[in-house]
């Protein structure tokens, strides 16, 4: 399954890509939206990220390596999600403005989304994969 990386049909016939953002909500890219963090830091945090995200699948099993860090080989749909600055702005300006932190069935990403929450100082609301509650008790 590639949710995140298939083209879905449009209204009329053609192919639009998805209205989400692949990436990880890692450690740097939470810590890069901390007020002390230096600027271009998200930017950075962003790109590695989205990276990373490329070279998984989310699966039955939880998150998995598509392949080797040698022979990662994006393919032209891939490679046309890589965001200009301005949208990385965009991003971060969405992030920081955040009101509340919601994880529904967050699987491996709920410590992040919890780490997410208090580094912007807002209310979270967590309903964790029964899959997962034993690393998340």
């Amino acid at each position: 399954q590639h949710f995140n990386s298939e083209r879905a049909p449009g209204r009329n016939g053609t192919a639009r890509l998805p209205g989400h953002l692949r990436a990880f909500l890692d450690e740097a890219l939470v810590a890069s939206l901390q007020a002390s963090a230096s600027q271009g830091a998200f930017v950075e945090a962003l790109r590695s990220s989205r990276e990373r995200a490329l070279t998984v699948d989310w699966t039955t099993k939880g998150i998995e390596d598509k392949f080797d860090e040698a022979e990662v080989v994006l393919s032209a749909a891939e490679q046309s999600m890589d965001l200009p600055c301005s949208d990385a702005a965009m991003v971060e300006n969405v992030l920081r403005r955040a009101s509340c932190v919601v994880g529904l069935h967050p699987d491996q990403a709920t410590g992040a989304a919890l780490e997410l929450a208090l580094t912007l100082n807002v209310p979270a609301a967590i309903v964790p994969c029964c899959v997962y509650a034993v690393d998340f008790p």
